[in-house]
């Protein structure tokens, strides 16, 4: 099998990339809550009066919301194609991903009140 190289390579990557986006997607349906959110918060940074700092501490959150949920649901997927049976390791290897969602979770409440606070109070 020939390996590409340069822009080639680039295009596969994106592709491979996208399709793992799609397939998510499709299959997940707290990633698609997770992209509905990141949707209005995203709408919302840049229909409000922010500065361009402000903006980046209430999208970039957002964003890692996004790649959480995306690992979250490759752990869970990988647990479950390797145990059938209750396993310790696996329900900690589950728990820590989801774990990681609720602190993007966290992390977003926190700048979206901090900006509100230091904008409006």
């Amino acid at each position: 099998m020939q390996k590409h190289s340069g822009l080639k390579r680039l295009l596969k990557a994106c592709g491979y990339s996208l399709s793992g986006l799609w397939a998510i997607f499709k299959s997940e349906e707290s990633f698609r809550l997770d992209v509905l959110l990141c949707l209005v918060l995203v709408s919302a940074a840049f229909a409000l009066d922010f500065d361009a700092v402000q903006k980046c501490v209430l999208i970039i959150p957002a964003f890692m919301l996004l790649v959480a949920e995306i690992l979250n649901s490759a752990i869970e997927k990988c647990v479950d194609m390797f145990t059938e049976n209750y396993n310790p390791l696996a329900k900690f290897a589950k728990d820590a991903g989801s774990a990681a969602v609720f602190v993007c979770l966290v992390c977003i409440f926190v700048c979206w009140i901090t900006v509100l606070y230091s904008k409006y109070a």
